[in-house]
């Protein structure tokens, strides 16, 4: 049996990150991290102790990577064809904290089967403690999250 290793994150924050190719078909550049006017960011469960903004994005990028690391399943199929792509999904944190509105933003993927799990995962994660504020007001922020799956 391949070995594999099932993925590899791209976590950028608010700058958007390098667009990686593979050899035969460029990825697109798709900026990833927050989208959206806020204040304050979302605050993952178990981050309320932070209490800067750089550290609560890094607490909150941590969450989500751990949530795709403890919940990702390679794709038999993909992974018995050789199949290796980054998925990127937006997802919306609401007003209330609840993680909505999850989609794969990738325009077109390598695999559906790598797209459906990277949509799977990322609807795994828990109601964020805190929204985004703007002004002290709650709102909803969205985040552009890749997912790469990479056989060897």
């Amino acid at each position: 049996m391949k070995k594999f290793l099932f993925f590899a994150l791209l976590i950028s924050g608010f700058l958007g990150a390098r667009s990686y190719a593979q050899p035969e078909a460029p990825e697109p550049a798709i900026k990833t991290g927050f989208e959206g006017s806020f204040s304050t960011v979302p605050v993952f469960p178990g981050c309320d102790g932070e209490t800067n903004e750089g550290s609560l994005l890094g607490c909150f990028q941590e969450g989500v990577r751990n949530v795709i690391i403890q919940n990702v399943k390679y794709p038999p199929m993909a992974l018995e064809q050789g199949i290796s792509g980054v998925v990127y999904v937006r997802f919306t944190i609401g007003t209330e904290g609840e993680v909505k509105d999850v989609r794969s933003v990738t325009g077109r993927t390598y695999n559906k089967e790598l797209e459906t799990e990277a949509i799977r995962v990322l609807r795994k994660l828990p109601a964020m403690s805190k929204p985004a504020t703007l002004n002290g007001e709650p709102v909803n922020v969205s985040f552009v999250q890749p997912v790469r799956f990479v056989v060897n």
